[in-house]
């Protein structure tokens, strides 16, 4: 999942995360150790932390749903204007409902293996957030989302004592 994201950040011509210029993380604290050491470049997307839980109707009918979020954030130049924390929102807002457009689309075609936690991933359940200032004077927007596939639990015998 983490490559997922990390490949929309570099393909996305608005974040283009690469080698050299860092722009995805894959977890806060990923971002402010890295950040710490000024190689952070903004838009940063950030990913949060995954919970999960296996669902469904019938013992048969398993799905591992996971839920999870991306922040979106870029840093402002002054905390006490307006005007540019606003333009920082609606920014990353904009590049935060691309993803999702892009998930969106990617789940609808995802026969690919690497693909297959976006099975159940329904773009209207994401819900978002804004914040700011956060870390060294940054605002943004942040994603909450579900993504789920079948779960498949394969019971072998033989690596199990018996009673």
């Amino acid at each position: 999942m983490k490559t997922y994201f990390q490949q929309l950040a570099s393909l996305h011509t608005g974040v283009r995360h690469s080698g050299t210029e860092r722009h995805f993380f894959r977890s806060i604290d990923h971002f402010l150790n890295e950040d710490s050491n000024n190689q952070a470049f903004y838009p940063a997307v950030v990913m949060d932390s995954i919970e999960g839980q296996i669902t469904g109707d019938h013992a048969d009918d398993k799905i591992d749903m996971m839920r999870t979020g991306i922040l979106f954030i870029k840093k402002v130049s002054d905390v006490d204007s307006d005007q540019e924390i606003d333009e920082a929102h609606l920014s990353m807002k904009v590049l935060a409902f691309s993803f999702v457009a892009r998930m969106e689309a990617d789940a609808l075609a995802c026969r690919e293996s690497n693909l297959k936690f976006l099975q159940e991933f329904n773009p209207l359940a994401v819900t978002y957030k804004y914040y700011g200032p956060v870390f060294d004077q940054c605002f943004g927007v942040l994603l909450a989302f579900s993504l789920g596939q079948i779960a498949e639990f394969d019971y072998d015998p033989n690596i199990w004592l018996t009673l």
